[in-house]
């Protein structure tokens, strides 16, 4: 085997490592097929070149392959590309201003079938019946408050 194709079996290694670090983060089968393909050209390259080329091929493998992950990591832990924002909601609390009683009235703002939106006090909040349909401005009343959940029947 000439020196032409073990240069190409460990590029094409490292082409598959390139992929797994900057294409496909996580995915880890071009990164383990990319490895043994990286091992077997050095492998190769002893076998069949003598050990000094084996050592030349090992040597330049490693930097180019140690060079390559540090310019994806740099890659990928800058602002353009990964997220690092963090969230604060929570859910299923009330607001602070949540004012709302039974027995307050309202209008369903669109259809609410078995679930929609309703006015309340000049605020929109996400409603659900007890199945029935209501239509859309229709006069509408609270009769339950279960935690965020807001339950409304037609008037």
């Amino acid at each position: 085997m000439g020196a032409i194709t073990i240069i190409s079996i460990i590029t094409f290694g490292i082409f598959l490592l390139v992929v797994e670090v900057f294409l496909l983060p996580g995915t880890t089968v071009a990164g383990i097929v990319g490895t043994i393909v990286i091992i077997a050209g050095i492998l190769l390259s002893y076998g069949n070149l003598g050990a000094a080329a084996g050592n030349l091929s090992l040597i330049i493998s490693l930097i180019i392959t140690v060079v390559l992950f540090i310019i994806g990591y740099k890659t990928l832990n800058s602002k353009g590309v990964a997220l690092d924002d963090e969230l604060t909601g929570k859910v299923n609390t009330l607001e602070d201003d949540f004012d709302l009683a039974l027995d307050d009235q309202g209008m369903a703002y669109g259809d609410i079938k078995p679930t929609g939106k309703a006015i309340f006090k000049h605020k929109i909040y996400n409603v659900r019946t007890n199945g029935e349909f209501i239509p859309d401005n229709a006069t509408i009343e609270i009769i339950d408050i279960y935690r965020n959940q807001i339950t409304v029947k037609q008037i």
